[in-house]
Parts: structure tokens; C-alpha cells; sequence
């Protein structure tokens, strides 16, 4: 689960979040496998709009809002208001 938080500084840039458990699960897999999640959730902050690459999620019990997609993998998304 990723939470991601936009920073008040600058209205759309954006700061992501790992919670302890996606933390936990990354370190399930391997180091490049990881590389790339992590860099990719990057690119994914660093765009104007980062939810047009996400799908929307409906009553998901975690309270995830969106999914992103990357390759096999999907990453939970929360926003959290600063």
C-alpha cells in the first residue's frame, strides 16, 4: 500500500509514502524487481497527473482509491491531505 501525499510547497508535485507493509512485500522480491517499482512510482509522482495512469478502485476494503500497474505488479494507492 502506497500512500501519497501532495506537498504543500508546490500544489502538484507529489511525495509518496510506503506503509511498513509494502515495505515489507518489496523486500520479497528481488533487488531489480524492486529498482523498478520504486522508479517507476517515481515517474509516476513526477507527472502532472499521476492518477491518468492509475485505475480506479471501488470498495476496496484497505481503502485504496486507485491501483497502479506495473508489469505483473499492482501498487494500492491512498491520498493522504496535508
Amino acid at each position: 500500500m502506497v500512500h501519497i501525499r501532495r506537498s504543500p510547497a508546490h500544489a502538484r508535485s507529489l511525495k509518496i509514502v510506503y506503509t511498513p507493509e509494502a515495505l515489507g512485500d518489496l523486500n520479497r522480491f528481488s533487488q531489480d524487481i524492486t529498482a523498478r517499482i520504486f522508479d517507476k512510482m517515481d515517474w509516476f509522482a513526477s507527472q502532472p497527473d499521476p492518477l491518468h495512469f492509475a485505475r480506479s478502485l471501488k470498495g476496496n476494503p484497505r481503502g485504496a482509491t486507485h491501483r497502479f500497474r506495473i508489469g505483473v505488479y499492482r501498487i494500492l494507492k491512498i491520498t493522504l491531505r496535508s
